[in-house]
């Protein structure tokens, strides 16, 4: 089941019978079926600690809604899908997909919490790269620009010179 956040986010889910749907839950049936198929022509052994990407196709099978705490008004809207297939895939065909999806959760989450970030980098194809996945000279050239060094002139290896510096006290 999803783990749910702790602070207000506004849902955006409909209500139900006139009481606020504040949470989401999936629970996924019948994964390991579709996997087991593959496994039979295609068997790879796993190993504690291996990270293993898969590919799921389900359909939603039922939709529920319980009560966030018990007398509580606010609900939990919770999706039951059952896996019609699922494969395993190399984390090269994937992991770009997967870091984008991670790091635009992340992203949204900090902005509901109100965290605004300070630096964001982009490998020019709508990919964010998070700050700590860049290398020591981007870091730098991203701080540079953060705190106005470029201000007389784009450097040219600062993706970021595109855009103005950012100075104290500018607002977002």
């Amino acid at each position: 089941m999803a783990q749910v956040s702790s602070h207000p986010i506004p849902s955006g889910l409909p209500s139900f019978e006139g009481r606020e749907v504040r949470e989401m839950a999936i629970i996924v049936n019948k994964a390991g079926d579709g996997l087991s198929d593959a496994l039979k022509v295609d068997k790879v052994p796993h190993h504690h600690g291996d990270e293993v990407f898969l590919v799921l196709r389900t359909f939603v099978t039922k939709v529920n809604h319980v009560e966030v705490k018990p007398g509580s008004d606010d609900l939990r809207r919770v999706e039951t899908l059952t896996a019609q297939d699922a494969f395993e895939v190399d984390e090269s065909d994937i992991g770009p997909l997967f870091r984008r999806a991670k790091d635009t959760v992340r992203r949204k989450l900090d902005e509901a919490a109100g965290i605004v970030p300070l630096f964001a980098a982009s490998s020019g194809d709508d990919d964010v790269v998070p700050f700590e996945d860049m290398s020591d000279e981007q870091q730098s050239l991203y701080v540079g620009h953060g705190q106005g060094e470029h201000a007389s002139g784009p450097v040219e290896e600062c993706p970021l010179c595109d855009s103005p510096p950012l100075r104290e006290g500018d607002d977002w």
